[in-house]
């Protein structure tokens, strides 16, 4: 049995949130039968759902997976009158709690990526009833190690007197972008409003000024029960250290770098992702 509710729902929908609405998409059909749903929060913050389209596509031929965007990007309702302290982790459990409570999900593998990991853990610390299982993809531990990763793969660009555009190539996406990913970076340029209020940095120190500024899980990992997997790739914009101290405090975890691969590894690798990742959910899939 999965975990979901007595319920059938695939294709696309809306959820009211804050007198507006949360787009998602399900691949498949969410239904009482069959391996247990996964689902996927994407990037940015301020990004869309499509960065993770490549990554749905390897495996919702085996199981449920849903996709949405979170509040103020892609085809959910933007927010340019919100003043910039309003967009908050909390802001994010709370539409997700109530796309969780529309789609009529109980149990379901969790999996986020970059800033979607910052709120997959802080969701499974405060629904572990719901996790079966934990995937944290090319994420951090807090907010002050994902900017020492990526201030550190900036400096040894310019200590090699490379141009600054070879972040990209080097740590974002190591082969041609695809289509879903082009266009992500394109939604995050034409509306930077939500990451610059929760990321934000100050251009002369590097220290972050948005409202995640002093975000860090760190000292609550342990309290996480579900099993969890850690990955990253090998030239990740976000390093193994700002990862580490998952593997260190989660009391059941594993990891795995993929090889040759940076912040995108199921672009990059969509085999050997498939096989690591493939293998972690069946594991911990419902009986």
């Amino acid at each position: 049995m999965v975990g979901i509710s007595e319920n059938s729902i695939s294709g696309t929908g809306t959820v009211p949130f804050r007198d507006g609405h949360t787009w998602y998409r399900v691949f498949g059909e969410l239904s009482a039968a069959g391996p247990s749903p996964l689902l996927l929060l994407h990037g940015g913050p301020g990004a869309v759902h499509d960065a993770l389209l490549p990554l749905a596509d390897l495996f919702s031929h085996e199981r449920p997976v849903v996709l949405y965007d979170q509040v103020g990007c892609g085809n959910s309702t933007r927010r340019p009158e919100w003043p910039a302290q309003a967009w908050t982790l909390e802001l994010h459990l709370e539409e997700l709690d109530a796309l969780v409570a529309h789609l009529g999900l109980t149990r379901f593998h969790l999996l986020g990526h970059s800033w979607g990991g910052f709120l997959a853990s802080e969701y499974a610390l405060v629904h572990p009833e719901h996790v079966a299982s934990l995937t944290l993809f090319s994420t951090a531990a807090s907010s002050e190690l994902m900017m020492a990763s990526i201030i550190g793969r900036y400096t040894a660009i310019a200590e090699q007197g490379r141009s600054p555009a070879e972040f990209v190539t080097r740590h974002i996406c190591r082969v041609p972008m695809p289509e879903p990913l082009a266009y992500t970076f394109a939604q995050l340029a034409e509306h930077p409003e939500v990451n610059a209020a929760m990321i934000g940095s100050d251009e002369a120190t590097g220290e972050l000024t948005g409202t995640l500024r002093d975000w860090s899980v760190i000292g609550r990992l342990p309290a996480i029960g579900a099993p969890t997997l850690v990955l990253g790739g090998e030239f990740d914009e976000l390093d193994a250290a700002a990862r580490q101290p998952f593997l260190d405090g989660i009391p059941d975890v594993r990891g795995h770098e993929f090889t040759d691969a940076s912040h995108v590894a199921y672009i990059e690798r969509p085999e050997a992702v498939r096989v690591v990742l493939g293998v972690f959910l069946t594991e911990h899939d419902l009986e």
